[in-house]
């Protein structure tokens, strides 16, 4: 009977998380297609590419086109390492399968999805430290309606997937101070490296998080 109860309460708040998940995920689609209007109005892409992003792209696509990390064209080669290859991870496993608009397309939209599981994320990691369902649901709020952190969904900058990225190593960083599992220390150590990766600055949470 106890097991049984037990399997009841983790159906719950399994579903409880998918439907926050997905409360979370609207409010972010609604804003990936709102502030797309707002910056590229005259296109109807959800993306939106300028900038920095250019660069990214470029460096992706030229890896995917002659399996050479690098800035420019075939015959121009501009540069091999102003950018950290942190957004490929993403990019190129779409780019194997979609012509580029809808890699980018789908880029932005799963940038939108990963921001909607960290909200969740966060906001449960929020409730191990704290203990407070109140500061669960305030973390969960405050982050899934920021439009701050929407922001960045519907451009293609590293800021977006570095965020999700650190949230997604913090809890799993939490998980292993509480349980010291090897598979914790794995996904926490993933994290963080793609997040270095995809925002070189962060380098220093390697040694922080080791020297912990």
């Amino acid at each position: 009977m106890i097991s049984l109860a037990n399997s009841i309460i983790n159906l719950i708040k399994t579903k409880n998380a998918l439907f926050l998940v997905l409360v979370a995920f609207l409010i972010q689609i609604f804003y990936l297609v709102t502030l797309s209007k707002i910056d590229n109005p005259a296109s109807n892409t959800l993306y939106f590419l300028k900038g920095d992003g250019f660069q990214y792209i470029n460096y992706c696509e030229n890896l995917y086109n002659y399996g050479t990390y690098f800035e420019g064209s075939e015959h121009v080669i501009n540069n091999y390492n102003s950018r950290m290859p942190g957004m490929c991870v993403l990019y190129l496993p779409l780019r194997l399968f979609f012509d580029k608009h809808t890699t980018l397309t789908l880029f932005v939209i799963i940038q939108a999805l990963l921001a909607a599981i960290a909200s969740y994320v966060l906001a449960k990691s929020a409730y191990k430290i704290i203990k407070s369902e109140f500061s669960f649901y305030a973390v969960f709020s405050i982050y899934a309606s920021s439009l701050y952190v929407a922001n960045y969904n519907h451009r293609l900058y590293s800021e977006s997937l570095a965020l999700s990225a650190i949230i997604f190593a913090f809890y799993f960083f939490i998980e292993t101070m509480e349980s010291k599992k090897t598979v914790h220390v794995f996904l926490m150590s993933l994290f963080i490296i793609w997040a270095v990766f995809l925002r070189p600055f962060l380098a220093p949470l390697i040694i922080l998080v080791g020297l912990l």
